[in-house]
């Protein structure tokens, strides 16, 4: 009797090693990259430049303003390579622009607040590449007269 309990005692031992060996070796290794990564709040002023190049001497800059009615003054807008759009905030709840399909922000890459701008606060994105860039409000994905486009043109 002493003997079948201590088979029995090993064989469980065994098979509870087995059992953790086996979901040890499926979990992903330490080195493997996240699909996203977060990194700290920005800071209050957000400003993105596209890329290093400075753009045509002429370049200007566009306001598109969230109301303190909750709306996009400007939902649709037309500019030329390496204008800069900046989206202000007079409402008070926090909006976050940036560039679609939500969530992952990619037709423009860099075109993204990263965060909710408060009330006062402002986010700049400068346009370096020619081609139609739909935006929305990160927090608010599915209201639509938070989306809008940016038209850039050579």
């Amino acid at each position: 009797m002493g003997k079948a309990i201590s088979i029995i005692v090993i064989a469980v031992i065994l098979g509870i090693a087995i059992f953790f060996f086996a979901r040890q070796s499926n979990a992903p290794s330490l080195t493997e990259s996240p699909i996203m990564t977060y990194s700290a709040m920005p800071s209050a002023s957000v400003s993105v430049i596209a890329s290093a190049s400075a753009g045509p001497i002429s370049a200007k800059t566009y306001t598109i303003t969230y109301t303190s009615q909750g709306k996009l003054d400007t939902s649709n807008i037309t500019i030329k390579l390496g204008d800069t759009v900046k989206f202000v905030n007079k409402d008070s709840n926090l909006h976050w622009p940036a560039s679609d399909p939500h969530p992952i922000h990619t037709i423009c890459p860099g075109f993204d607040a990263l965060r909710g701008l408060a009330k006062g606060e402002s986010y700049s994105f400068t346009f370096n590449v020619a081609k139609i860039c739909p935006f929305h409000d990160h927090l608010n994905p599915r209201t639509p007269e938070l989306h809008g486009q940016v038209v850039v043109t050579p």
